[in-house]
Order: structure tokens, then C-alpha cells, then sequence
């Protein structure tokens, strides 16, 4: 069995990732992981440096939010399996604190995804449905209008 992948940057039309993978049937879950990482590991640097972008234009005032938001990103960096939860707190006490904290509940849902795909995570559908809840209120509150 052949999976083939292709990712193309739908605004600009640009070739991000292209792979295949080769396996038996019997391994198509190994294929499906192989696949999820690096599709995951492709996009990871796009995710980053836009994330950064965003977080330039919408930000929070609140002082205490942002404490956390700095405590939860310390955590993150660290890409510890054992981290990952903890900084997802930090990020939720921060969204908590400021409910327009675009970048907090999208770095929260990031650290959840991270942790289920490591294996830390065994989520259940309404926790899935959690992160998925924050991950559109992260794109609705940090895309900042277009100027023209």
C-alpha cells in the first residue's frame, strides 16, 4: 500500500510538503502515524512563525494574563512530554483572565494536541471538542482586519 501527501499553501498557491509512504495493510496504523508526524512536523514552522505574527498585532492589557501566558510559553519551549499539561493550565488561567486572549487559547489547544500525540493524552471526544472550541476562538480572536 502507498499513502502520498501533498501540501500546497492554498493563498499563494506555494508547495509546502510532498512525501509517500510504503507499507502492508497490517500496518496501516504505523502508516497513519508516520503520516500524522510528518505532516505535523511540516506545517509546525508555518504554525510558529504565524503565531508569532499574530501574537504582534492582538495581545492582551491584562497584566496578569500575560503572566501567565509567559508562565505556559516557558513551559512549552521546554517540549517536555511532562510540561505540556502544565503549560495548557498556564494558557487556560490566561484565557480565563482575558476571554479575547486569541493567542492564549490557541497555544492551549496546541499543548493539548501535542500531549495526545504523544501519547501523554488519552482525550476523549468532549475534551477533543474542548480544544477544537478553542482553537476557533483563537483564529476568531487573533486574525487581526485587513487593511487596504
Amino acid at each position: 500500500m502507498r499513502i502520498t501527501g501533498q501540501l500546497i499553501e492554498a493563498a499563494t498557491g506555494a508547495h509546502l510538503w510532498a512525501n509517500r509512504f510504503d507499507g502492508t495493510l497490517e500496518d496501516v496504523f504505523d502508516l497513519q502515524d508516520q503520516v500524522t508526524s510528518s505532516v505535523a512536523g511540516a506545517i509546525e514552522p508555518h504554525l510558529q512563525h504565524a503565531e508569532i505574527e499574530r501574537s504582534q498585532r492582538k495581545s492582551t492589557q491584562d497584566l496578569g494574563a500575560h503572566d501567565y501566558f509567559l508562565r505556559g510559553m516557558a513551559l512549552f519551549n521546554q517540549r517536555a512530554d511532562a510540561h505540556m499539561l502544565e503549560a495548557q493550565a498556564m494558557f487556560a488561567k490566561a484565557f480565563a483572565l482575558d476571554a479575547g486572549y486569541g493567542t492564549a487559547y490557541g497555544m492551549a489547544a496546541f499543548c493539548v494536541n501535542f500531549a495526545k500525540n504523544r501519547g501523554v493524552l488519552a482525550a476523549s471526544a468532549p475534551e477533543i471538542d474542548e480544544v477544537v472550541r478553542w482553537a476557533n476562538l483563537a483564529a476568531a480572536k487573533v486574525v487581526s482586519p485587513v487593511v487596504v
